[in-house]
């Protein structure tokens, strides 16, 4: 059996990831090859002074995801785990540091790209799950789900993803939305003000089947 290639990380830093995420060292480790090969790079580099190898990545022994290299939103999802999930955009976003409404909102440095997958494996919790579906439908960024922000969460899962530029059939029309939408709003918003609170919401998600598997991945391609 060969050895397995070294790794971009100290042993410390490895141990700090699994400290504060629930994936494993060679998790990050399979996690950085990956970033690095949909073309992470420095922000300014020229697009050809793209990072190559893990060592290329690690200066003064801080790990370069850290540094400030980062992948574009386009490359990570177009990835086999996340292409046909409908809020594979929203996803990027909420965990990207790039200013909101710009053309690289969205792109990720690597510990943003760790934290994305941490969030959506198989060993995080349930209440960071929650915590990360309530950001996730939560558009405005207000802290609150109104009826516009669920109306956009029901339109975007009532969508089917199109290939090809085929014609796509909705799975809910807009009356069904707005029906789904004032059931919610009546059995869940506690205090009547016409908002979800965080609290309100898990009682939502409470009554999903499957929140846990619709809300992880089920196989990751390294």
């Amino acid at each position: 059996m060969g050895n397995s290639p070294p790794s971009a990380f100290s042993k410390e830093e490895l141990e700090s990831y699994e400290a504060c995420t629930c994936l494993l060292g060679s998790e990050v480790d399979a996690l950085y090859e990956k970033f690095i090969a949909l073309g992470g790079r420095r922000p300014g580099a020229k697009p050809a002074e793209t990072v190559g190898t893990s060592t290329d990545s690690v200066e003064g022994g801080h790990v370069g995801g850290r540094d400030g290299i980062k992948v574009k939103l386009e490359k990570i999802i177009s990835q086999e785990e996340l292409k046909n999930n409908p809020f594979r955009r929203r996803l990027c976003q909420i965990f990207s540091s790039e200013p909101k409404s710009t053309d690289t909102w969205g792109d990720l440095t690597f510990d943003e790209y760790v934290d994305l997958y941490n969030c959506l494996s198989n060993r995080a919790t349930d209440a960071t799950k929650m915590l990360i579906s309530f950001r996730l439908y939560d558009f405005d960024g207000d802290g609150f789900l109104d009826p516009k922000d669920l109306c956009t969460v029901l339109d975007t899962l009532a969508t089917p993803l199109a290939t090809g530029g085929e014609e796509v059939q909705r799975l809910l029309e807009p009356a069904e939305i707005k029906s789904i939408i004032d059931r919610v709003m009546r059995d869940c918003d506690v205090d009547g003000n016409n908002h979800l609170s965080f609290a309100e919401f898990r009682k939502v998600i409470s009554r999903v089947p499957d929140f846990r598997g619709n809300f992880s991945l089920r196989s990751i391609s390294y």
